[in-house]
């Protein structure tokens, strides 16, 4: 029994760098795809925020999926159209919309999930000042070569009026 765990210990170790060189150039070769896909919804992501301040909901009709299922800081749940509809009724008027401290999360050619913060500053229908800190997860599909949100979900972490 000594003499076979032994014999797994040698054949192991003498394997390890091979199975390690192995695996870093497998890593290395991914690399500049992750890269790619993470550039391309970290745009996404800000393009969608900019909609508060642009209030050009085409972007938000490129960007969500026919299926896309969001639920809002107090709960509600939107399909796309209802999710659009909301960003053409929004009244507030902001002056900066920003996301911070995004990380894309790639679990696949096709899926991803990306996680952030926004902060936004304006003022609401009757003037009156807000700052808005909100952390959110929006999950993406790839379909027919193009990533859509599928999925996401905001939490209102601070209001301040």
């Amino acid at each position: 029994m000594l003499r076979s765990v032994m014999i797994i210990l040698l054949v192991t170790s003498a394997l390890s760098p091979i199975l390690a060189q192995s695996k870093s150039s497998r890593s290395s070769k991914q690399l500049p795809h992750v890269k790619t896909i993470e550039g391309t919804l970290v745009k996404m992501e800000n393009d969608w925020e900019r909609v508060s301040l642009t209030k050009d909901t085409s972007t938000l009709d490129r960007i969500l999926a026919s299926d896309y299922v969001g639920t809002s800081p107090t709960g509600k749940v939107r399909n796309k159209e209802e999710q659009i509809a909301e960003a053409k009724r929004d009244t507030d008027q902001y002056t900066s919309a920003t996301n911070s401290d995004m990380k894309v999360h790639i679990y696949g050619p096709d899926i991803a999930v990306v996680t952030g913060g926004y902060t936004e500053i304006g003022s609401d229908q009757h003037g009156k000042p807000f700052t808005r800190y909100s952390r959110w997860t929006d999950t993406y599909v790839k379909r027919k070569g193009l990533w859509q949100c599928v999925a996401s979900q905001v939490t209102s972490i601070s209001k301040v009026r």
